[in-house]
């Protein structure tokens, strides 16, 4: 499956072709690769497991997206709403650590113990975005930005979308900061969550002309 007349084709992963599935489930691993790493599962297994989560309604990527290209799975994200956050997570970990060999699962476990506490709260109303990646070609070219974007026009009501970004992936956070997210709170040690406020309309930010974005 390609996008069609050269046009790119947005749509949830779960109705990508077989192939383009796995390019997809790629991509969700390179967006939280800390996490898919301590799992000890192999690559192969890893991104067919991912791609059956694409079908499982009871985990976050169930509510997976991608934007296919000519050339392929251009970029994929997940994003739900923040009260459901807790549910969807426990249901990809539930997952994941079924798969996962019994010498790997206290290791495992632990990791995500320690993982927990390096991420600060976001607003319990919010749009959440809990994966986001665009395919290695496509960066640099404003393509991640199109794609932050179909994110944003996917929130079902809610005023504000949030997320959470690494401290030290600088990059990523002054991408963020230019499409308007601002921090919400910080672990220093750990993650800091951003948050985009949405005017009244739910059509794009509302940022106040005094933080000077």
């Amino acid at each position: 499956m390609k996008g069609s007349g050269g046009k790119p084709t947005f749509l949830p992963c779960r109705e990508l072709g077989a192939l383009d599935q796995l390019a997809a489930a790629d991509l969700i691993i390179e967006s939280l690769p800390e996490l898919y790493l301590a799992t000890g599962i192999q690559r192969t297994d890893l991104r067919c497991l991912i791609a059956d989560q694409f079908h499982d309604d009871s985990t976050e990527l169930f509510a997976a997206y991608a934007i296919l290209c000519e050339d392929g799975v251009g970029g994929a994200f997940s994003a739900y709403a923040a009260q459901q956050g807790r549910h969807l997570q426990e249901g990809s970990m539930f997952r994941l650590i079924s798969e996962m060999q019994p010498k790997h699962r206290p290791c495992f476990e632990h990791w995500l113990f320690q993982h927990r506490t390096r991420i600060p709260p976001i607003p319990a109303d919010s749009f959440y975005l809990a994966r986001f990646a665009a395919a290695p070609r496509r960066r640099g070219t404003g393509f991640a930005g199109d794609l932050l974007q179909k994110f944003v026009s996917l929130n079902p009501g809610c005023a504000i979308c949030s997320l959470h970004v690494s401290n030290t992936n600088h990059r990523a956070v002054a991408f963020y900061r230019r499409h308007g997210f601002v921090v919400f709170a910080a672990y220093p040690d750990g993650y800091s969550s951003m948050c985009l406020h949405l005017d009244p309309s739910g059509i794009g930010p509302d940022i106040p002309e005094s933080r000077g974005q």
